[in-house]
């Protein structure tokens, strides 16, 4: 991205960090964990290891332990069904292609 705003490296980097108040790096490491938990969410839970690796984590420990750290909890406690559906609005996609 900075070669296409041309900037360097580091001149883009501040500029990200002072528009969104993170690094760039930080927003896609967010961001890749989102992704990941909706489409966890989104179909079945028990195999969100799957989602996991699709997204780029090395493997389930890479994916456990970045998860911990910036949601507090191990993955199968969020994804339990009592927990997820609370403030998770769209169906499952499951259920959308069976229609």
């Amino acid at each position: 991205m900075s070669k296409k705003s041309h900037l360097s490296y580091r001149q883009f980097e501040r500029n990200f960090k002072e528009q969104f108040g993170i690094t760039a790096k930080k927003f896609q490491i967010i961001t890749r964990l989102q992704d990941t938990i909706k489409k966890s969410l989104l179909n079945d839970r028990n195999f969100y290891l799957h989602n996991a690796l699709d997204n780029g984590y090395f493997d389930q420990s890479h994916f456990i332990n970045e998860f911990q750290h910036l949601v507090g909890l191990k993955p199968m406690d969020y994804l339990l069904k009592e927990n997820s559906e609370e403030n998770f609005y769209f169906e499952p996609i499951n259920n959308k292609a069976s229609r």
